[in-house]
């Protein structure tokens, strides 16, 4: 991501706290953080998801691609000169992960600024956002991993495709699958008891899903390396 990108990704954090804000739907001061609510008629899910996912799905859209491409701008000319295809991959994995980082915080700043004064910074707000983070660096990292063998433009809308279908049928799986909901939708402060909104469902665990969502960048990260390191890039 560019500087424009990055600039025009702030614009649409502000959209999405406008659109919060005269939706109605916003029931905490980072409504971003409690997600989608499950149960709820199909019409309210859907005004629910488009506001939440936008933002998501256009920071999925600046890093399709964006470890390929690395790999043929800064990752060739670094290996050539014996530079070790592992650190690459790392360091390069370090900079999303940072950029991602960013990209929350700024968001956060946002919600923030149109804040009642005296709005108290709680564990459940700043756990929630540590999920948030770890559910967008899962996403991305995942997304890029699936870049390595796939076309980016096949990746993206798989990737999304498979997010917005774990959302929307969060409630069906939770009363088919013996209360199991997909890992996306447990992110959400609304499904894992983290939201202090009325429509929120403690349908998930909130420390195991932190751990798995930590497990999932792990893996995810040691995969990608193991892969860059058995290509064949020069």
């Amino acid at each position: 991501m560019n500087r424009k990108a990055d600039l025009f990704m702030v614009f649409l954090m502000a959209l999405q706290a406008f659109f919060y804000q005269q939706s109605g739907l916003s029931a905490s001061a980072f409504p971003f953080l409690d997600g989608v609510p499950i149960g709820v008629s199909h019409s309210k899910e859907l005004r629910y998801l488009m506001i939440w996912y936008f933002p998501i799905f256009f920071i999925s859209v600046f890093f399709s691609g964006f470890l390929r491409e690395a790999l043929v701008v800064r990752g060739i000319p670094a290996i050539t000169r014996n530079f070790s295809k592992a650190k690459w991959a790392l360091m390069e994995l370090g900079r999303m992960v940072l950029h991602v980082a960013l990209l929350v915080a700024l968001q956060c700043l946002i919600f923030a600024a149109g804040t009642e004064a005296g709005t108290e910074l709680s564990w459940r707000i700043a756990y929630s956002a540590v999920m948030y983070f770890l559910l967008l660096t899962g996403l991305t990292a995942f997304q890029s991993l699936l870049d390595l063998y796939w076309p980016p433009k096949v990746v993206l809308l798989a990737v999304n495709g498979f997010v917005v279908a774990s959302i929307l049928s969060a409630e069906w799986m939770a009363g088919a699958v013996g209360g199991f909901i997909p890992l996306p939708t447990a992110a959400m402060g609304m499904a894992n008891g983290l939201s202090a909104s009325a429509l929120s469902q403690p349908l998930a665990d909130p420390l195991w899903t932190g751990i798995l969502l930590l497990g999932l960048v792990g893996a995810t990260v040691i995969w990608i390396v193991k892969r860059i390191g058995k290509m064949d890039i020069i």
